[in-house]
C-alpha cells in the first residue's frame, strides 16, 4: 500500500481514528495539528514527564518544522481517565534499503527517510510520569491493530528496558536488534577543579593531560566561555564548524557541518532553545586562539555533549579535545549541573572520562515477510563467512 492508500485509509485529513484498546490508556491519531495546538500540548505533558532532551518539544518542534513539508508525519496521543498521558510523532512510508529490501516503514519521532533525521538519541514517547511502561505498550499494540498496512517498525536509539520480546511475541512480531550502543556519562558530584577530575584516572593519562595543559599554558592562559545571548551562540556555532570540518576533512571525511540540513536544523534550536536555558555553547581558548568549541544541551540538570570543534595541533603532546572538556566539566559543576554526559560514540575521551551508561538499542519490530527471512538468512551467512 503506498502512502496516499495509507492516508486515506487513515482518514487523518479531518478525523481521528479512536483505537481500541482493552486497557484504561487509549490512543488516536490525528493528521498534524496546526503547530501552536501541538506545541501547547507537548509542553504541558512536557512538564509532568522525565522525558529527554530529545522528547522535548525544543528538539521535536524545531524538527517538525523543517520536515513536515517533506514527509507524511502524524501525531499519536493516548489517554487514560480523559487526562492526556503520551505523545508522539509517528511517520509512515516505503522506503528502500540494501537496494532490494522495500518496506512499508513506521517510524517514531523520525521520518523513514533517514536523510530528513537528526540522529535521535534517549528516544521514546513523551509520557506522564508513572504511565511509561503502559502507555508504551499500548502505543505498539494501537500500531498493529489499527494503523493500515505496514511492514516494520523502525525505532532508534530505544531505552533498553522498554523492548519487550515477550510483546513483540505476542504481536507475532520479529524483533530484529540493529544497534547496541551506551552513552558515556560522568558524574559532577565531587568535581571541585580539573585536578579532581584527572585525579581519577590512570597514571599514563594523568600524566598525558597535565603534561598538555602546561604546554597550552606556556603559550597563554587557558579560558573557557560560555556564549551569552543566541547572537553570541550562533557566533561560537560558525567558529565550531571551521574547527570541526578542519579537523574531519584531515582525516578525510567530510564531518557534520557538510550536512546544509544538519547546520540549517542546529542553527534553528539554537534559536529556538538558548533562551529557555537549553543551550549552551562553549568557546575555549589558548591566549589569543580558540583550540575549542562544545555545543550541549542543558536539561534538568544535566549536560549533554551533542557536537563539538577541536584545533588541529602540530605536536601530539596537545590535546586540545580532553582539555577542552575537562574545563567544560569543571565549568558545569561550578554551576550545579549533576552530569556530563557525552552520549553515544566511540571517541577514545569518552570512555576515558566517562562510565558506559544503561544501553540504548536500535530495533526493527518486523510483520512475518517472505523478503524479510530472505534478508535475515543472508546476513547470517555473511556473518559467518566473515
Amino acid at each position: 500500500m503506498n502512502i496516499a492508500a495509507a492516508t486515506a485509509q487513515m482518514a487523518l485529513s479531518s478525523e481521528q481514528i479512536q483505537l481500541n484498546s482493552p486497557s484504561p490508556v487509549k490512543g488516536c491519531v490525528h493528521a498534524q495539528q496546526t503547530f501552536p495546538d501541538l506545541e501547547k500540548k507537548w509542553r504541558a505533558l512536557e512538564s509532568e514527564s522525565d522525558c529527554s532532551f530529545f522528547q522535548s518539544w525544543s528538539w521535536i518542534g524545531t524538527w517538525l518544522n523543517q520536515a513536515r513539508n517533506s514527509c507524511q508525519l502524524y501525531v499519536y496521543e493516548s489517554v487514560c481517565d480523559g487526562n492526556l498521558v503520551a505523545l508522539a510523532i509517528i511517520g509512515i512510508d516505503r522506503v528502500t534499503r540494501r537496494r532490494i529490501i522495500r518496506s512499508q516503514t513506521v517510524t517514531l519521532n523520525e521520518a523513514p527517510n533517514l536523510t530528513l533525521n537528526m540522529f535521535i538519541e534517549y528516544n521514546g514517547i513523551l509520557t506522564k510520569r508513572g504511565y511509561e511502561q503502559q502507555a508504551w505498550q499500548q502505543f505498539l499494540r494501537d500500531l498493529c491493530s489499527e494503523l493500515p498496512s505496514w511492514d516494520e517498525i523502525r525505532l532508534t536509539n530505544i531505552p533498553e528496558p522498554l523492548i519487550d520480546e515477550q510483546l513483540a511475541r505476542t504481536l507475532d512480531l520479529h524483533l530484529v536488534t540493529e544497534a547496541q550502543n551506551s552513552a558515556w556519562i560522568a558524574s559532577l558530584a565531587d568535581i571541585t577543579d580539573v585536578d579532581s577530575i584527572i585525579n581519577k584516572l590512570g597514571k599514563s593519562r594523568r600524566w598525558q593531560l597535565r603534561r598538555s595543559i602546561r604546554e597550552y599554558q606556556k603559550e597563554g592562559p587557558l579560558v573557557i566561555d560560555a556564549a551569552r545571548n543566541t547572537g553570541e551562540a550562533l557566533e561560537y556555532f560558525e567558529a565550531m564548524g571551521v574547527l570541526h570540518s578542519q579537523r574531519w576533512r584531515k582525516s578525510g571525511k567530510a564531518g557534520a557541518y557538510a550536512r546544509p540540513k544538519w547546520v540549517d536544523f542546529h542553527r534553528s534550536l539554537i534559536r529556538n532553545a538558548f533562551d529557555l536555558n537549553e543551550i549552551q555553547m562553549l568557546r575555549i581558548r589558548c591566549g589569543e586562539r580558540d583550540i575549542g568549541y562544545i555545543y550541549n544541551f542543558i536539561w534538568r540538570g544535566t549536560v549533554l555533549v551533542l557536537q563539538t570543534g577541536f584545533a588541529c595541533e602540530d605536536r601530539n603532546i596537545l590535546r586540545p579535545g580532553y582539555v577542552s572538556h575537562l574545563l567544560a566539566i569543571q565549568l558545569n559543576a561550578s554551576l550545579g549541573a549533576s552530569h556530563y554526559d557525552f552520549m553515544i560514540g566511540d571517541s577514545e575521551y569518552k570512555s576515558v572520562l566517562g562510565q558506559a551508561s544503561s544501553p540504548q538499542v536500535s530495533v526493527r519490530l518486523q510483520k512475518k515477510r517472505l523478503i524479510f527471512g530472505m534478508e535475515r538468512l543472508i546476513k547470517s551467512v555473511f556473518q559467518y563467512l566473515r
